[in-house]
């Protein structure tokens, strides 16, 4: 039961990923940046969260991920 709890919680993360590269292709776009972003964000979060507060590490991690994704258009 605990390894069936510990699967489904990776396959919910990697499920709303999906969800949003499925509306990209859905509006035409094609977008293969979308988990290397991801990985960063979560390399980059944890180190700022061992550094700073987490809120001010999930702020700085959003805006840093924003902009990635404005530089991609």
């Amino acid at each position: 039961l605990r390894n069936f709890t510990g699967i489904l919680t990776i396959v919910s993360e990697l499920g709303i990923m999906a969800i949003g590269v499925a509306f990209l292709m859905i509006a035409g776009e094609f977008d293969l940046s979308v988990s290397s972003v991801y990985a960063l964000s979560g390399f980059l979060f944890v180190t700022l969260a061992n550094s700073f507060n987490s809120p001010l590490a999930f702020i700085i991690t959003l805006t840093v991920a924003a902009f990635i994704g404005f530089c991609n258009e």
